[in-house]
């Protein structure tokens, strides 16, 4: 999920009924007029429902619980607003903040950072190599046609179909 839909996401976005999460709107950057701005994802595909595990889940219960008492803590200095990840005040984070968390939480355990971005990359590699198809790929990365899927995942789906081939010629030789 990029950073925009991520920071952009609200308490009303998270259905903990049924462990999903809607996105439908995505925060930006304009360089031009120097300020930040809601819009809708980059495509009509980018808004999408996922469903996640429970231990995601839970951590997003947590997490409200927390803002909760946080909120009451900041008294009239809280930024109300709906959204899950906000500065100590509530403010809306800027769309630097998770990557320089990130890198922060890497130095202090002494972790090789890589970009967040690959995280995107691992699930969708993920979800090829378990065999799922093309369309269920695109729409949980919220490209816009499984073609955009395709062109950038070629490679873990031409892997998928090796191991494919290979299991009909291991079945073939029983």
């Amino acid at each position: 999920m990029p950073y925009g839909e991520l920071l952009e996401l609200e308490w009303k976005d998270i259905d903990f009924d049924n462990d999903m999460i809607s996105i439908n709107r995505a925060y930006y950057y304009s360089y031009l007029e120097r300020e930040y701005y809601t819009d809708t994802p980059k495509t009509a595909t980018s808004r999408r429902s996922l469903k996640l595990p429970v231990h995601v889940m839970e951590t997003l219960r947590s997490l409200q619980e927390w803002q909760e008492k946080y909120r009451e803590l900041c008294g009239s200095s809280w930024v109300d607003n709906d959204r899950l990840f906000t500065t100590y005040n509530g403010e809306t984070m800027a769309t630097t903040a998770p990557r320089d968390y990130f890198q922060r939480f890497c130095k202090r355990n002494g972790i090789r950072y890589i970009k967040p971005h690959a995280f995107r990359h691992f699930n969708a590699s993920i979800l090829i190599n378990s065999g799922v198809d093309i369309v269920t790929v695109q729409a949980a990365l919220g490209h816009s046609t499984p073609i955009t899927t395709l062109r950038v995942y070629i490679h873990a789906f031409n892997n998928a179909k090796t191991r494919a081939m290979e299991a009909i010629a291991n079945a073939i030789d029983i």
